[in-house]
């Protein structure tokens, strides 16, 4: 074995790992523009008191939808979910220190500071850094020099961290994962160590169980961590008995366990939604799910594309969709031909693996063996959420240490080892693709969905500011949102006006969340009839996320939510295509205010009168440019 390079140990390394870090935020400092997104609205309205419920903060920050109908209904009544929601919607998660990292941003730089956001975006790069660094220490326990330094440089460039980063809500994947990469520090460290170091010993399992803690409060994702831990037992740990294996898993296991437990005693999960599907409620529909969601996530971590179908096409084009006839794919071309993408590079990612690892010492190859399969069994509890890139943070420790051992095994084989020819010829080319995937390809489409992220909140705000509504009109009035595609626009309307600073409305109800045109008709005093032009209700995945799939509204289907009666008209297949709105009280009464998504911003919509017609565009946000 080769002495270690002088810098890749002690200050000099932790040096190095601080300057890659401070590096990596440098090159997201956008994120510091893009303001709130999303959740971000929902948590600023726990935080003031505006949403249904109570006991949120400082540690409840992510229970956004309890197990509760009175509750539930008290949502539907204010807007938060839609009028289509599944009776039973369940989603909560366990994640107080996150909840109470963003209960002290709020309690430090207060939301009524112009430069609050600001702020609270430089506390998620400061975790950024801290992630780099947990990383780093990790990783150069575990493999030599210069393994780990690009490996570090490697996750410094990821792009799947411009989520967190820029989404508050989702700061938690740093945060956990961060003391994730410690606890692995740790156990290795205890595991070999002499035996006669026992103080050492002790202080390191005591730390291991803290961080290990520490990560699952941060969020679920601290699991993906525990299965390194075991993974490392299985297939990396020093030469010992199976009793000695299990003995070293207890920590992180029982700490795991523990936590599943409250999380379960506690009544977190999730249930009625297509989109998020608990192990625990629905075992069967989150394995069918589990089965593609996975192969996606590890083929972005490995070949440095995006997990998302959507972010697929953004950053790559419809061109590669190459069978699909007709001018534009359908949705359904662009999932099949991710499916066969990801199932193509995953074998050739496996012959990459292959064809180098003889170019690998056996301790490097021994190493990678467990941190490539704990990168895979920590997917297991991630894809209970749609596949996107923000979901390979935890897998990356693995990912990024395979990705740069193919690449230094690749310069072996240039410098002439052991199977020069067939590795220098068919791997080298492909190792190239690959440090150009994780460095400048990553920065570049990191930088680049950061700013998609920015502009589309900038489109978010400007359909506020342009609204031909004034700010006090808003005030404690039952505003209707005939169409939106903005979840934000959708449902949350109410908490950006409160953190805004403006008039706050009583309700904010969305009757639509999808791009079709509508014709609405008032049939009643109080009653409103929607007729989709085309397409329908319950299609999308913005609306699937409220209710469980294939759980359909036939035509005939009536009922009534709290300040709504409901009845589904007609129907295509099961899916609504004309639903009639009842109203407690005249459409013409001032307590409403009608609107609906322009590229003008949200504009005052004109009730007609009784037995006319009036038309409802296809939902739209204002065009905004970059340089606005």
């Amino acid at each position: 074995m080769l002495a270690d390079p002088r810098w890749a140990s002690g200050w000099r390394w932790l040096t190095i790992l601080i300057g890659v870090g401070l590096l990596a935020a440098l090159a997201r400092a956008s994120a510091l523009d893009v303001g709130l997104m999303s959740d971000d609205f929902a948590q600023h309205g726990m935080l003031v008191g505006l949403y249904p419920g109570q006991g949120y903060a400082p540690f409840d920050l992510y229970a956004f939808f309890r197990d509760d109908p009175k509750l539930l209904a008290a949502h539907v009544e204010a807007g938060t979910v839609p009028w289509w929601t599944q009776p039973g919607l369940h989603g909560t998660v366990l994640r107080p220190l996150s909840s109470a990292l963003l209960s002290l941003d709020h309690a430090v730089v207060p939301y009524s500071r112009p430069y609050a956001a600001w702020a609270w975006h430089l506390h998620s790069l400061a975790w950024l850094v801290a992630l780099v660094v947990a990383a780093g220490l990790a990783l150069r326990r575990l493999l030599p020099a210069w393994i780990a330094v690009l490996a570090v440089v490697l996750l410094g460039c990821e792009a799947g961290v411009a989520t967190p980063i820029a989404w508050l809500a989702n700061r938690c994947v740093l945060v956990s994962a961060t003391f994730g990469c410690l606890a692995v520090w740790a156990h290795v460290g205890w595991r070999t160590l002499e035996l006669e170091r026992r103080t050492t010993r002790r202080r390191l399992i005591a730390a291991e169980v803290v961080l290990v803690g520490l990560s699952l409060a941060a969020g679920e994702y601290g699991l993906s961590f525990v299965a390194y831990l075991v993974a490392y037992e299985l297939l990396g740990a020093p030469v010992s008995s199976v009793r000695a294996r299990v003995l070293a898993c207890a920590p992180a296991l029982v700490t795991a366990l523990a936590w599943l437990i409250l999380h379960r005693a506690l009544g977190y999960g999730s249930s009625g939604s297509a989109i998020y599907v608990d192990p625990f409620t629905a075992p069967i529909a989150w394995l069918e799910l589990a089965a593609t969601r996975i192969p996606r996530l590890l083929t972005a971590a490995f070949w440095s594309i995006p997990a998302d179908t959507g972010d697929l096409v953004r950053r790559f084009g419809s061109s590669w969709v190459v069978w699909d006839i007709g001018p534009k794919p359908s949705p359904a071309a662009y999932e099949r031909a991710h499916s066969i993408v990801c199932g193509v590079l995953l074998l050739l990612a496996g012959l990459v693996v292959a064809l180098l690892r003889s170019e690998l010492r056996e301790q490097e190859r021994r190493t990678l063996r467990w941190l490539t399969a704990g990168a895979v069994l920590g997917l297991l509890p991630l894809s209970v959420a749609p596949a996107h890139s923000r979901l390979l943070i935890p897998a990356q420790l693995g990912t990024c240490a395979l990705v740069a051992a193919m690449i230094i095994a690749s310069v072996r084989a240039l410098a002439g080892g052991v199977h020069y020819r067939i590795a220098s010829i068919c791997c080298v080319p492909l190792t190239a693709v690959l440090l150009y995937g994780h460095t400048v390809a990553e920065l570049q489409w990191g930088r680049t969905y950061l700013a998609i992220l920015t502009n589309m909140n900038r489109t978010i705000e400007a359909a506020f500011d342009r609204t031909d509504v004034p700010a006090a009109d808003f005030g404690g009035r039952d505003v209707i949102v005939l169409n939106a595609i903005s979840q934000t626009v959708a449902l949350h309307g109410h908490y950006l006006l409160h953190s805004r600073g403006e008039p706050t409305p009583r309700s904010w109800r969305s009757l639509a969340m999808a791009e079709f045109p509508i014709i609405a008709r008032r049939t009643s005093r109080r009653s409103l009839e929607l007729s989709a032009v085309q397409s329908g209700w319950l299609r999308s995945g913005a609306e699937l996320f409220f209710r469980r799939d294939g759980q359909t509204l036939p035509a005939g289907t009536a009922f009534e939510v709290p300040g709504l009666s409901v009845e589904i008209e007609s129907d295509v297949e099961g899916y609504p295509s004309r639903v009639k709105f009842g109203f407690p009280h005249s459409l013409d009464d001032p307590r409403y205010l009608f609107l609906i998504s322009t590229p003008e911003g949200l504009r005052r919509w004109q009730v007609p009168k009784r037995g006319e017609r009036a038309p409802v565009p296809i939902p739209a946000l204002p065009l905004v440019f970059p340089a606005e």
